[in-house]
């Protein structure tokens, strides 16, 4: 058995379309990357065979080109505070998992796809946007000709 460890860089871009009755719907998108680092793998074959015992493959590391989607939306509190729920895909692309080791190739694996649920408060510091309210009108007295 082996596992990895994973960090990724991804820049994003969100885009509100619209608010309707206090819920904000949103997308977005990212472009970046993951270092993958992969823990050794042992490999064992059972008794009977040539070359039964367990083998340990060397694991690897390195930057492979992910991506995400998102999608989601927000409902204001009030008009600071938010409550967001939203769904990210994530897709990394494939690479080497371990090394060479004696009489066995490399392993790769061909991509790995992530599904994730989120959820989360968005807290707005500083002024907040409030509506344009226009300004009151200016009396004129009426022009009287005479």
């Amino acid at each position: 058995t082996t596992g990895y460890h994973a960090w990724t860089l991804l820049a994003n871009a969100y885009v509100d379309l619209g608010t309707y009755k206090g819920i904000t719907p949103y997308v977005g998108a990212g472009l970046g990357g993951v270092y993958m680092k992969w823990d050794d793998l042992n490999n064992t074959i059972g008794p009977g065979f040539d070359q039964s015992g367990t083998i340990t493959h060397s694991g690897t590391s390195d930057w492979r080109f992910a991506y995400a989607l998102m999608a989601g939306a927000s409902y204001a509190v009030n008009h600071r505070l938010s409550v967001d729920l939203g769904y990210r895909y994530k897709h990394i692309s494939g690479g080497r998992m371990f090394e060479y080791a004696s009489a066995t190739g490399p392993g790769f694996d061909r991509a790995i796809n992530v599904h994730e649920v989120r959820a989360g408060l968005r807290y707005k510091f500083g002024e907040t946007h409030q509506p344009y309210t226009p300004p009151p009108p200016v009396y004129e007295p009426p022009v009287v000709y005479k």
